[in-house]
């Protein structure tokens, strides 16, 4: 039955029909039909939209804001229920112990659940209805009216429930009091338009504790979502439900009967990115405040009576502008210069949880608290926090780090488009055009890809004329800046010239909770230096990520500038020039030039390749410039569809991931303009962008087989091929390298593949397979610490040639590249040597990150699989020499754990580290934990890279640390990771599930390559045969006299008149006629019968063995060979005696906070619990 209290709503139709009555004009509509016509009164809009939120990633266990899909009205409805729960909290005390939540996918329904003295079961005396239905079934009903008491909760309307039980499809209420002794239950249906009838009964049982539960299943449809619940809104759920176990201290909050490890609202904060001990905390009555320093990467985070108030409010604004203010004084007295205070609060994370008496909100969504300060009932120590944020954090360093860059820069380019000189000069690499100075409307600014191409395009301002043409230069690519603080960009010296040279203004502004570099709002357009820009970078794949960038540079700071027709162009140059027959060709992509010589009947008589403007000469640089609008692209904004491509390819943020994705496994079309026609960035990504995309892949992500990279692959056919004697100079290879493979990169990463590929410290290769002879870098700093290139010798290891076959070299697929053959695309090992030496390489949209493992065992899986049994191997990482234990999770990542031991009660020992990081990064971290006073000192005793530190250390340090089962995390010696097995094969970018899915993708793929390569081995012996066959036919009827060479008849015709057969390979008969004089004697005879009967047996052999075979006795050859792991050296070390000493306050202040952060994730929470002492909050 509806309530008697009926709304007037009255709604005037915007557009009058002819025939409207006066009935249909003026409505008055139900309270609940007036909730589910004007939702967004009550709970917000059902409408979804993309907003930043903090969500709780489980992985790095910290809070990550991203981007979804928000609706409000859905948020609202179950915030609702939760602050319900909460608010029992206030009324029960210390009755009330938990809240449950518990979501189910499946049916879409949210249940919420607390325990505590339950709901009154009791029928109300003047409405004459039970208690519980009374207060979830009928609006505006509350035990929050009175107007006598201060009341702390977050209901206040007598809406907030009857608003859930309005938009669900089921509504259902359960309570057990524990006054009258009673239970009761009933569910609504359908929006609140019917109702079950109240279960009453009294439980025969005695139940310990009473109960409120919650359980409802929202509208989905009504809420416009179509799909129900998908992962980001049980996200969104799972993060208010944290929300609370940070801000209702002596609660156990669980969500899907898994409890959160949160034990203080500092817990809470510090999940927050960079909140790290030391922190500003102010506690008192009804308030709890947490001040964090943090660079330029800020958080606000408030509750008010369990509320999450996401908008702030002026609770937020009492604590922030206090601080900012303090702040401002100290550091303008201090330095003496003025500070702005934006620049104070980029580097402030705020998080409040207070209660406020009767609050008043902006709405009923309660975003926003709107109580003045005078009225909050209590009053936070804000002079305390303050001294604390100033004393114990580094607040005032990083202001003193941040603001002088900030300001310096804003000065000059706020001097650049004052009074001052409008010629700009002194910035390196820039020539400026001359009527810039008074006004560029018709000017073009050249940016170029490095100097080399700023001489080519000053050869066109020579044609051009330098009036109207400027030109850049810039070193190396420009940054991206798409989600870069403001403070990052301006201190780039190239991003900060081009805003000069541009005459831009920018200024920072915010967006939700990031700040972004933008232009000026209020910044004229038409006083720009310069009206164009024409980008001129290298025709090949990075030059066509350096025009990307310097695209994604002005969506990201000024989109507004690409709508101008016309303002951004590209100078596309020939990347070949090619004489075909006697005419002279120029094409713009290999693709075009391939298709012009399959029509072409004339032959190609010579190439050129210039993948750089360096090749171009003078003249043929000026004939560019002759006919610049030949070679001149310019830019079409179409604003939704490039926007999103240039976003998604430049963007930092997850969701993107899958467009780069596309573009890499998309085969990308060859990049065709016409002229004066221009062209859209959308179709720049989809040509250029994403031929960049899958080029990178393929130079940067290992091949599944091999395990190596192209370059990698260069550098080991060079030394295969190249017949050298004894060992090279790793700058002598590199040289032979770019000579013989046709590499066109830098010489420091072809270096360092070198050095890589010779490193046989533990934690690098398995298996090296390079010598390495001279310093090629160690464990203490991961092989950084190598030699010049110019003083270490480097060849081929003997054992690569026992994993990389002589004799498959022949049947192997040689890369084409630039029209010539060079190393292969592939090798095929006898073992996978990805696994093996494990490989490490990230791509666009992709990485690999694949750990070592026992060659011995992979020997032994693949000896299994060709004896035709089952292989039943869990592959472990494994390092050779390495002491610590490697574990394997359920969900296939792995933990590397170091070892320690206690040399006597001061002194630990600590023998190993995880796998694959430094020493030095190890003793970094000592270094740290030695500031924090939690260690005293350390030594290092290293010896063969294996691993000794001795650090002195309190045993109250070790205790606690034991006691916590926090002994490893405590001192840096576990690491997880997560293995990623994606690689290139065949051309293509596959992931594999795990090990054993490479391992068998690698034997299927060796097993059809043996098969070829057999089949192929047999067939050129049969021709071999077939040759020697008829040569020693031939030899017999010369010395027999039945050929004669006066004959008049042609040799030829003889020949072939005996019955012989011309052979393609050996041009007719030439395998005959071209035997020297020797052959046909005796002796020449009998050594070519010999040759055949050997080659004969060749082929029964190789006929009669399998490629299982063979590849069984490589396997068994390769096991014979391997080295024996080493074994560890002892290390003699007598510890210098130790006087006794106390444990500072800031030494148990920092291990508290370590301790604290290790149970807050969620690792340590069960040994937290069973943890019986109290660490001692004074110095021991």
């Amino acid at each position: 039955m509806r309530g008697n209290v009926v709304k007037l709503a009255l709604t005037w139709s915007s557009k009058l029909l002819a025939k409207t009555t006066v009935e249909e004009k003026y409505q008055m509509l139900h309270p609940v039909d007036h909730i589910l016509r004007r939702p967004d009164m009550y709970v917000g809009s059902n409408n979804a939209k993309m907003q930043a939120w903090w969500l709780y990633d489980e992985q790095k266990r910290e809070m990550q804001q991203r981007k979804i899909n928000f609706n409000p009205a859905f948020y609202k409805i179950f915030d609702e229920i939760l602050v319900n729960a909460a608010d029992n909290k206030v009324r029960d005390g210390d009755a009330q112990t938990y809240i449950r939540v518990t979501v189910e996918r499946t049916t879409g329904t949210i249940t919420v659940r607390n325990d505590g003295k339950g709901i009154p079961v009791e029928i109300h005396s003047v409405h004459k209805m039970w208690i519980p239905e009374m207060i979830f079934g009928n609006l505006r009903t509350s035990s929050n009216y009175s107007t006598k008491e201060a009341l702390t909760t977050g209901g206040r309307y007598g809406l907030g429930a009857k608003l859930t039980n309005v938009l669900s499809r089921r509504f259902t209420v359960s309570t057990y009091d524990t006054v009258s002794k009673r239970s009761f239950s009933m569910t609504w249906y359908n929006n609140m338009h019917s109702k079950s009838k109240p279960t009453i009964s009294e439980p025969t049982e005695k139940i310990r504790e009473g109960f409120t539960e919650i359980s409802f299943t929202p509208d989905y449809a009504f809420l416009k979502m179509k799909s129900g619940l998908r992962e980001e809104h049980i996200q969104i759920i799972k993060r208010r439900t944290l929300d609370l176990a940070g801000a209702m201290g002596g609660v156990a909050v669980y969500f899907n009967a898994e409890k959160f490890g949160i034990h203080s609202f500092q817990d809470y904060a510090m999940l927050f990115p960079k909140v790290a001990a030391p922190l500003a905390i102010c506690r008192s009555e009804n308030w709890e405040i947490v001040a964090a320093a943090v660079p330029n990467q800020k958080a606000t985070v408030s509750f008010v009576n369990s509320l999450y108030t996401n908008q702030g409010g002026t609770h937020v604004e009492l604590v922030m502008s206090y601080l900012i203010d303090r702040l401002q004084m100290a550091y303008e007295k201090k330095t003496g210069h003025h500070i702005k205070k934006g620049i104070i609060s980029s580097h402030i994370s705020l998080f409040i949880n207070c209660r406020v008496n009767n609050p008043i909100f902006d709405s009923q969504t309660k975003k926003y608290l709107k109580s003045d300060p005078r009225e909050y009932g209590s009053t936070p120590h804000l002079e305390k926090l303050c001294e604390e944020f100033m004393t114990k954090t580094c607040i005032l360093s990083y202001i003193d780090e941040y603001a002088p860059a900030l300001q310096e820069t804003r000065i000059a380019v706020k001097h650049l488009r004052g009074g001052g000189p409008r010629h700009l000069q002194g910035i390196e690499g820039f020539s400026d055009a001359y009527e810039a100075a008074t006004g560029g409307s018709e000017c073009t600014l050249m940016l170029t890809e490095g100097m080399s191409a700023k001489a080519f395009a000053e050869v066109g301002r020579s044609i051009l004329g330098r009036n109207k043409y400027g030109v850049y230069a810039l070193r190396g690519k420009l940054m991206n800046i798409r989600g870069q603080h403001p403070d990052l960009i301006l201190n780039n010296q190239t991003c900060q010239n081009i805003i000069r040279i541009l005459g831009l203004r920018v200024s920072a502004q915010k967006a939700g909770n990031t700040t972004h570099l933008k232009l000026s709002s209020d910044y004229d357009l038409s006083k720009l230096r310069y009206a164009k820009i024409m980008v001129i970078a290298d025709p090949d794949d990075d030059g066509s990520h350096i025009i990307g960038l310097i695209g994604n540079f002005l969506h990201s700071l000024c989109p507004q500038l690409l709508t101008k027709p016309g303002f951004f162009n590209i100078l596309q140059t020939p990347l070949i020039r090619a004489t075909i027959g006697k005419k002279q060709f120029s094409f713009l992509s290999e693709q075009a030039f391939h298709e012009h010589l399959e029509k072409s009947k004339d032959k190609l008589e010579k190439v050129r390749y210039y993948k750089g403007l360096g090749t171009n000469s003078e003249a043929e640089a000026k004939a560019c410039f002759k006919k610049l609008q030949d070679h001149l692209v310019p830019f079409y904004y179409s604003e939704r569809a490039d926007s999103q491509s240039i976003i998604g390819f430049f963007s930092h943020s997850d969701h993107c991931a899958d467009y780069r994705r596309n573009l890499v496994n998309t085969k990308p079309a060859e990049f065709r303009t016409t002229q004066g026609t221009p062209v859209t960035f959308s179709y720049f990504n989809k040509t250029r962008l994403a031929a960049y995309a899958y080029a990178t892949c393929m130079r940067t992500l290992p091949n599944a087989w091999d395990g190596l990279v192209p370059l990698q692959r260069k550098v080991l056919w060079t030394l295969m091929k190249g017949n050298f004697e004894g060992v090279l100079k790793v700058s002598q290879l590199a040289g032979y390298v770019m000579e013989r493979m046709n590499y066109n990169h830098g010489n420091l990463p072809l270096v360092e593949a070198i050095q890589r590929m010779a490193h046989d410290f533990i934690g690098s290769n398995t298996i090296p397979l390079l010598v390495a002879d001279g310093q090629f870098g160690t464990r203490y700093d991961n092989g950084k610490d190598a030699a010049a290139s110019r003083y270490i010798f480097t060849k081929l290891s003997e054992i690569t040639r026992l994993i990389y076959l002589p004799e498959d070299d022949p049947h192997l697929n040689l890369r084409t590249i630039e029209h010539a053959k060079y190393e292969p695309e592939n090798f095929f090992p006898i073992i996978p040597m990805s696994l093996a030496n494990g490989a490490r390489g990230i791509g666009v949209g992709y990485k690999c990150d694949v750990p070592n493992h026992s060659v011995h065992q992979l020997i032994r899986a693949l000896l299994m699989k060709l004896q035709g049994r089952e292989s039943n191997e869990q592959f472990i990482p494994h390092w050779s020499g390495y002491t610590g234990k490697i574990s394997v999770t359920e969900n296939g990542s792995y933990i590397s754990e170091g070892c320690l031991a206690n040399v006597n009660r001061y002194t630990i020992h600590v023998t190993e580290i995880p796998a694959r990081m430094s020493i030095r990064a190890y003793a970094k971290l000592l270094q740290e934990l030695k500031q924090q006073e939690i260690i005293k000192s350390y030594k290092e005793r290293h010896i063969d890279g294996y691993v000794n530190f001795f650090i002195d250390v309190h045993p109250q340090v070790i205790a606690i640390a034991n006691r916590c089962r926090f002994t490893l995390r405590l001192f840096g010696l576990i690491q997880n990771a997560t293995p990623v097995y994606t690689h290139m094969v065949g051309g293509n970018v596959v992931t594999f599930r795990d090990a054993n899915h490479l391992l068998e993708d690698f034997y299927t793929n060796r097993m059809k390559f043996l098969q070829a390569k057999k089949e192929k081995r047999l067939d050129g012996m049969k021709k071999r045969l077939s040759v020697l066959d008829a040569q020693i036919r031939f030899i017999r009827l010369v010395q027999k006299g039945n050929v004669n060479f006066l004959s008049s008849t042609s040799l030829s015709e003889l020949i072939e008149s005996s019955g012989f057969t011309t052979e393609k390979e050996h041009n007719g008969f030439a395998h005959l006629l071209q035997m020297s004089l020797s052959s046909f004697t005796f002796d020449g005879l009998q050594d070519r019968i010999n040759k055949r009967t050997n080659l004969a047996a060749q082929y029964k052999d190789v006929l009669n063995t399998s490629v299982t075979e063979s590849w069984i006795q490589s396997l068994k050859k390769l096991l014979a060979e391997l080295p024996a792991e080493g074994s560890r050296p002892e290390v003699k070390y007598s510890p210098e005696p130790v006087a006794e000493w106390k444990l500072s306050k800031l030494a148990m202040e920092n291990l508290r906070d370590r301790l604290r952060r290790f149970t807050t994730t969620g690792e340590g929470t069960k040994a937290h619990r069973s943890l019986s002492i109290q660490m001692p909050s004074t110095p021991v």
